[in-house]
């Protein structure tokens, strides 16, 4: 454990004993990144998630050849969950925006300690759920937002459709 390391105000621990904090912190591995910096890139295999301890980290997806920002962490917030459900790929890139702090969670030790306190594995893992199911909520509702933009640039009368004219 990093010295003075404190997890607890993190969402992600929510609901954990302070014993259950402290096991997760001592299996933590604290990372910097300079500003700008790739912490992950989206579709790459993962062992590890983290906590923003400082700083703010751009979450980006790809859209053709363009990463288009869809959303933003910071202190206290989980980054590259992937890694602790299966595929274990990365759903995003995540970058630097600013010069950050990590702690870094492995998912073998996540795991271990899951088996070995069943507590913690159901509040961390429901805390992780709570955590996706946000996530797509926003993606949503970008996704309709954008829909209804589309819809004004549509003449009225025409149906979208993703095929070629003939």
């Amino acid at each position: 454990m990093a010295e003075g390391l404190d997890l607890s105000a993190s969402p992600v621990l929510a609901g954990l004993t302070v014993a259950d904090v402290d096991e997760i912190e001592r299996v933590a591995t604290i990372m910097h990144y300079d500003a700008g910096r790739t912490i992950f890139s989206e579709g790459e295999v993962t062992d590890a998630a983290g906590i923003v301890l400082s700083g703010r980290v751009s979450l980006r997806t790809t859209l053709g050849s363009e990463q288009i920002d869809v959303a933003e962490a910071g202190p206290g917030d989980l980054i590259g969950w992937s890694g602790l459900v299966p595929p274990h790929r990365f759903s995003a890139t995540a970058v630097a925006g600013e010069a950050a702090t990590v702690a870094l969670l492995k998912t073998e030790d996540l795991a271990r300690l899951s088996e070995e306190d069943q507590y913690l594995g159901r509040i961390l893992m429901r805390n992780v759920a709570s955590l996706i199911s946000e996530r797509l909520r926003e993606a949503h509702k970008n996704s309709a937002a954008l829909v209804q933009q589309l819809r004004s640039y549509v003449p009225s009368g025409k149906a979208m459709s993703s095929r070629a004219p003939d």
